[in-house]
């Protein structure tokens, strides 16, 4: 499996889950994120503290939909 940055894609052997690798260039402030998006949760994991990397997330994630089982 290969990774493509900055790109939702399906999350390989797991029907209805997408991963979005969001690799930024790492510092004190931030971190690679990856974001996981299943039918009834999102996942943000390491979403660093970079004002600029906090408004990605946002845009990435804001337009999802959760559906509660």
């Amino acid at each position: 499996m290969s990774l493509e940055p900055n790109s939702w894609q399906p999350m390989a052997g797991m029907p209805d889950v997408d991963f979005y690798p969001l690799i930024t260039r790492p510092s004190i402030h931030s971190s690679n994120c990856y974001l996981i998006s299943a039918r009834d949760v999102i996942v943000v994991i390491a979403p660093g503290a970079d004002t600029e990397q906090t408004k990605l997330v946002n845009q990435t994630v804001g337009h999802l939909r959760v559906v509660p089982r």
